[in-house]
Parts: C-alpha cells; sequence; structure tokens
C-alpha cells in the first residue's frame, strides 16, 4: 500500500472487531460507568466528528427516549446566550482530542457545571482527560490527515451508546454483519477505480442522500474537497429539488447514494432529478441497477452494515480520485493534523 490512508481504510475491520470484543461483554454494552438518567443529550464536534455526531443523532432518535440536538462546536461557542443545563449530558466527539474550538466548547460546558462526555480516538488528550465521563474509540494511530478509520470507529461507538441508553441488548449479530460488510466492501475496491477515473475529470459535483446516506454524502464530500480540491457538495435528495438543482445547469455530474428500500418520494424525486437536468449520475447502492457508472455493494440486512459499507466505498472514492489526480492524500494542502 502506498499511503497510510489507504492502509488506515483497509485496517476497519480489525477496529471493528476490536470494539466489539471491547465493548461488548457478556451480553452487554459496557458503558456502565457512563450514567443514562439525564433528560436530553447534546453532541457538539466539528468537521469529520460533526458527521458522526449527525449519525449519532439519528441513532439516539431511533432508539432512545432523550431530547436529543447537536452543534457545531464554532457555533455553540459563539452562542452567548446559551444555557448549560444540568440535566443534559454534554457528548464532545473528536478524533483527535485536541480540536481546538471543541476543547473551546467543552471548557465552556465543564465552567457552568454541566456534565461531559468524551468520545475520541486518543486517550491521552486533552478533551478525553478533561470530560466526567470518557470513551476511547480504539481506532488505534491514524497518520493520514483525512479522518477514516477514526470516523466509522466513532459512528459505531455512538451506534453503541445509543443502544446502552437505550438499554438494549448487546447487537453482536449486528456488528459481525457490519464487520462482514467492511472487509467485503474494501476486497471489491477495484471496482472503484474506474469510476473514480472519470470523476477526478470533473470540476464540481454534488452528491444526494437521504436519512443516513445523506450524512455519509456531507462526509464523502468533505473527503473528496480535502483530498482532491474538487468543488463538492452534499445535499438531501428531496431537498435538492428545492432550488439546489440549478447547480446542475452548470455542473452536469451527480452522486447518488440509495439502498433497496428507497422509498417512492425518493424515487420519484431521482426521476425528477434525471427527466429536468439529464446529469452524468454515479450511482452508490446495494440495488442491482443496470449502469456502468454504479457502484453497487452487497446486500445487508442491517442498517449498520449498509452504513459501514457505504462509508468504506466514499473513503475508497475520495482515495482513489485523488491518486489519479497524483495527489498527496496524506498530507493534503493547508491541512495540518493535530495529534496523529
Amino acid at each position: 500500500m502506498k499511503t497510510n490512508m489507504e492502509k488506515e481504510i483497509f485496517e476497519q475491520g480489525n477496529v471493528l472487531e476490536k470494539i466489539k470484543n471491547s465493548l461488548i461483554l457478556d451480553g452487554s454494552i459496557n458503558f456502565k460507568k457512563i450514567p443514562t438518567n439525564f433528560t436530553s443529550i447534546k453532541f457538539i464536534a466539528s468537521g469529520s466528528s460533526y458527521n458522526a455526531i449527525r449519525l449519532g443523532h439519528k441513532f439516539f432518535e431511533l432508539y432512545s427516549d432523550k431530547i436529543i440536538t447537536f452543534e457545531y462546536a464554532s457555533e455553540f461557542i459563539s452562542n452567548t446566550t446559551k444555557t448549560i443545563n444540568k440535566e443534559t449530558l454534554y457528548v464532545f466527539v473528536s478524533q483527535s482530542g485536541e480540536t481546538y474550538d471543541t476543547k473551546c466548547a467543552l471548557d465552556i460546558v465543564k465552567k457552568e457545571g454541566g456534565k461531559t462526555l468524551a468520545v475520541v480516538n486518543n486517550s491521552n488528550s486533552t478533551i478525553y482527560n478533561s470530560s466526567d465521563y470518557k470513551i476511547d474509540v480504539m481506532a488505534g494511530v491514524e497518520n493520514s490527515i483525512a479522518a477514516t478509520k477514526s470516523f466509522l470507529a466513532c459512528v459505531v461507538v455512538l451506534w453503541l451508546l445509543a443502544l446502552y441508553f437505550a438499554k438494549k441488548p448487546a447487537p453482536s449479530y449486528e456488528l459481525n454483519e457490519a464487520i462482514k460488510a467492511i472487509n467485503e466492501t474494501i476486497e471489491n475496491s477495484f471496482l472503484i477505480d474506474s469510476i473514480a477515473k472519470k470523476l477526478s475529470k470533473k470540476k464540481k459535483i454534488s452528491i444526494i442522500g437521504y436519512n443516513f446516506g445523506y450524512i455519509i454524502a456531507k462526509e464523502a464530500s468533505l473527503k473528496i474537497k480535502e483530498t482532491s480540491y474538487i468543488d463538492t457538495t452534499a445535499y438531501p435528495t428531496g431537498e435538492f429539488l428545492h432550488g439546489h438543482t440549478a447547480v446542475l445547469n452548470k455542473s452536469k455530474t451527480l452522486i447518488e447514494i440509495f439502498t433497496s428500500d428507497l422509498s417512492d418520494f425518493e424515487k420519484n424525486t431521482l426521476d425528477k432529478i434525471k427527466k429536468d437536468f439529464y446529469p452524468q449520475i454515479f450511482s452508490i447502492t446495494d440495488k442491482k441497477i443496470k449502469s456502468k457508472n454504479a457502484i453497487i455493494f452487497n446486500s445487508y440486512k442491517y442498517e449498520i452494515s449498509k452504513i459501514c459499507a457505504i462509508t468504506a466505498i466514499i473513503q475508497l472514492l475520495a482515495l482513489k480520485i485523488a491518486t489519479s489526480l497524483n495527489l498527496d492524500v496524506d498530507k493534503p494542502t493547508g491541512l495540518n493534523k493535530v495529534v496523529k
């Protein structure tokens, strides 16, 4: 493997195995030191970690009865009228544990006596050591600037945390399928090569998805931008019709993320976009469609498995677009890794 980013993408199956072996004990999810009696939970993060908390927010809404909110760390800091609620658990997600604006937000909450939880990939970090409760996502050292294995580790840990708060049994069978999904997707990574080469020639790319797919589209947009410097923007599939489709008048390139459980509304939306704008469409899906521009992954029963498979695909796609352009994916221009 020529780059750290590729190596770290390929390590993700092992990372999920480590999470399973450490956090699933005797049929229970092992977060026993974290109390669940909070009335609400607020997620705070930046960058890829923000995309992770957006997925975490959906997991908590799906499984728990808590009031769940989320906010960019920088926006949380700038809101001078906010009140720190003692009945709220403030969850700070940062792969490095040293993200500056996330640390500042943590300081604000601690100063006002709020309860804090760190979800990080660095147990020797400021955010981890300063929080009341803490979780190390155990992804291991990440040398590439683009977060890959640390992002997915945060997502899976937040999924387990949501199940823990909902007092659900340990989802060993779901986690096993998620590990299988990651490994099978990576094994088939060569299927992405031709599409990555086509996308590397584009100046602008729009990415759309729905539900979990929209949030992964946001992560895909960030990954492509920071490794290939291509102007890439993500939109919810349905919302894309509300004026955003105008971007297709100049840029006819669209990546659509969807699964076989596509609803009639979402299918009709995709059909309308195709009919009105005739974009060049690249699909990421588990639906068996006939297209030279489709990345088709295996069909899985559980949502977390689909999330893992799509995440691996968008990471590999960003990697391969950048390498097609002969760019250094490990050290993008103007970006720095806070800690390894």
